[in-house]
């Protein structure tokens, strides 16, 4: 691969991360269950409850000792 081809992968990645917690509160909105979300997305079961409940996972990630990240 290209690293031209690497740098739009990961665009396009972001595009579509950054737009996560509206997706998933359009699919729950549109009948979706949770349990649906989480096996077509992969996201936490617990992820999805702080998405449909308001708040934001990055605030959620602070009470985790490294901050919720994973460099590795």
């Amino acid at each position: 691969m290209a690293p031209e081809d690497a740098e739009q992968r990961l665009i396009e990645w972001v595009t579509v991360t950054r737009d996560r917690d509206t997706r998933v509160r359009a699919a729950v909105a549109a009948g979706l269950s949770k349990h649906r979300v989480h096996r077509l997305t992969g996201i936490g079961r617990s992820t999805i409850d702080r998405i449909l409940a308001g708040t934001p996972v990055a605030q959620c990630a602070k009470t985790v000792p490294d901050g919720g990240r994973n460099d590795h």
